[in-house]
């Protein structure tokens, strides 16, 4: 009866502690986290709540709150230490926990409540509530960033045809291994042209990597794409989009020509201008298409590219007159990622059609038919001529060449024997020649002179046309020479002669005997060539 009424007694005080102490709630810097359908096990800190220091304090009661104040089933928590003693002023008391949740729980924020039941120094009892957050996850899954690099280019400007490396680190924090399955895409437009995927198990507390080499094809073209990363488990799913530009490398700058316009024969080159960000094989093709859209002639040529820019010379199609156009592409694979053109005109040269002496007993002429089939042009015509008798005319002159046949004329002194004539026409690089041999008649011997008659040279008559740097005959200057020798020596014989002549006369008068002729006989003095030209342009005033 005694005990009953001790019993009574203190469960009467404590009730009417608990009504008349107020709780009061405390927080811990710390947050539990536990994964529905798993367990959480480790410590927490708690503070003393109030401003006195308790020389006891027990665990009571344990339970889980919602947000807004209500009791929470599903979770079986576990709190040691059950009683801890000499809690002072904030101190902090470290508890160890063990928290199971139902997998029926929804994920959410919660608060672990535990009341204590304290002693003060002197006697009296307290009774407080502390609060610990409380997390609870829907997946045990941890993801960690999303990381790209590629080998050829710099993310996020990457180069067809080559690699990407995609990859995350997922870090299980549950108890129990997660099955899960990753997923890869690569999209635009709404069309996919990658796709990968693998399964992958996640084992429990620790890292797992999902890694993802991508090639990328050469059959995608330029422009923004959408790289998409996903991981779905039973637990939940985590997915990461990304884009990026995907770029050739390699452009093609431009095609400059040596020259536009060439003789037909002629080597001419083009020059094609190529920039380069990467190591890759490329070809290089080169089309020329007429005038009548026809091709007439296709190139290729076979390009290892690395870094930097580059000149190619392509040789241009000169076998045919005509206009043409050059249409240059670079591609790698079947696929073109360039294309440049330029147009230029392959023309007939001027040249030198025949060659047609005409001869009198004065000059000798020499016709020079020249055939151009393009445009006008200036140019140079330049001659060499061997008479038998030793003598050389050599010389050159500038000449306008009109388009159509046109005639020049070249005017020497004529003589006997063969002539060896050579003509030669430059027009821009291209030289035409024409040479031969003619036979000149023998003049006929001229007659016995008299003594007392002298050769009186010939008049030098020069066109417009002749040459400035044509030279005469070498045997000519000889005659001249030969010719005052002996013209001095017939003075000399003359004049001792006529002294000879009036001392016998004094003497005695007879018969004259016959007259003598002179020993020279009679010369004709050459005359320096003379040229004109016919069907050429006029001269300029």
């Amino acid at each position: 009866m005694m005990l009953m009424w001790r019993i009574s007694s203190v469960t009467l005080i404590v009730l009417v502690l608990l009504a008349i102490l107020p709780p009061t709630a405390a927080s811990s810097d710390q947050v539990i986290q536990v994964i529905a359908g798993d367990y959480s096990d480790g410590s927490v800190v708690v503070l003393n709540p109030h401003r006195v220091n308790y020389k006891l304090a027990s665990v009571r009661e344990v339970w889980v709150e919602s947000p807004d104040g209500r009791r929470v089933e599903g979770f079986n928590v576990t709190i040691s230490p059950r009683v801890v003693q000499d809690w002072g002023l904030g101190e902090g008391m470290t508890f160890r926990y063990n928290v199971s949740c139902a997998p029926t729980v929804a994920p959410g924020g919660y608060s672990l409540k535990i009341r204590f039941l304290g002693v003060l120094p002197t006697g009296e009892l307290s009774i407080f509530i502390v609060s610990v957050p409380l997390t609870v996850l829907e997946s045990p899954l941890h993801f960690g960033d999303v990381n790209v690099y590629t080998l050829t280019g710099s993310w996020p400007r990457v180069f067809i045809g080559g690699e990407l490396v995609v990859y995350s680190s997922v870090y299980n924090m549950g108890h129990v291994a997660v099955n899960g399955t990753a997923f890869l895409t690569i999209s635009r437009g709404g069309k996919t042209y990658v796709s990968l995927s693998k399964a992958i198990v996640f084992e429990p507390a620790s890292d797992s990597t999902v890694l993802f080499n991508v090639k990328l094809p050469y059959s995608l073209g330029q422009g923004d794409y959408t790289l998409k990363y996903v991981i779905k488990t039973p637990r939940g799913t985590f997915s990461k989009t990304l884009t990026f530009s995907l770029e050739w490398g390699v452009s093609l700058l431009g095609v400059s020509l040596e020259k536009d316009r060439v003789y037909v024969g002629d080597s001419a080159v083009a020059y094609v201008s190529v920039m380069s960000q990467r190591n890759i094989p490329a070809n290089l093709t080169v089309r020329f298409i007429n005038d009548k859209g026809e091709h007439v002639d296709t190139l290729l040529k076979q390009l290892s590219l690395g870094e930097g820019s580059f000149v190619f010379e392509v040789p241009l199609f000169t076998e045919a007159p005509g206009r043409y156009n050059i249409s240059i592409s670079i591609g790698v694979g079947e696929n073109v990622i360039g294309t440049a053109s330029a147009t230029y005109e392959v023309v007939e040269a001027p040249r030198i059609s025949s060659v047609v002496p005409v001869y009198s007993e004065e000059n000798l002429e020499f016709r020079v038919m020249i055939s151009n089939p393009g445009a006008a042009a200036s140019g140079v015509i330049s001659y060499l001529l061997r008479f038998e008798n030793g003598t050389v005319y050599k010389g050159s002159k500038v000449i306008d060449v009109p388009s159509g046949n046109s005639t020049v004329v070249f005017v020497f002194p004529s003589g006997a024997g063969d002539v060896e004539y050579t003509f030669n026409l430059s027009v821009g690089g291209r030289v035409s020649s024409a040479s031969g041999t003619f036979e000149q008649p023998s003049p006929p011997t001229p007659g016995p002179a008299p003594t007392n008659t002298s050769t009186t040279p010939v008049e030098n008559t020069t066109s417009s046309y002749t040459p400035s740097n044509s030279t005469g005959a070498p045997t000519s200057g000889g005659l001249w020479w030969l010719f005052a020798v002996l013209l001095i020596t017939a003075l000399v014989v003359s004049g001792a002669y006529c002294i000879h002549r009036n001392q016998a006369g004094r003497k005695r008068r007879g018969k004259r005997g016959p007259k003598r002729r002179s020993p020279l006989g009679r010369f004709r003095r050459p005359r320096p060539p003379t040229f004109w030209e016919r069907d050429s342009l006029p001269k300029k005033k």
